[in-house]
């Protein structure tokens, strides 16, 4: 494994990790 291909694919955690986030939030909006 390369660095580059280490920082892409933590990249890509976190951008999950942030898709996530975002998810969450959405849902509690529309529980409230």
């Amino acid at each position: 494994m390369t660095n580059s291909t280490i920082l892409e694919e933590l990249l890509k955690l976190a951008a999950t990790a942030n898709s996530l986030a975002e998810f969450k939030q959405s849902l509690a909006k529309i529980n409230i």
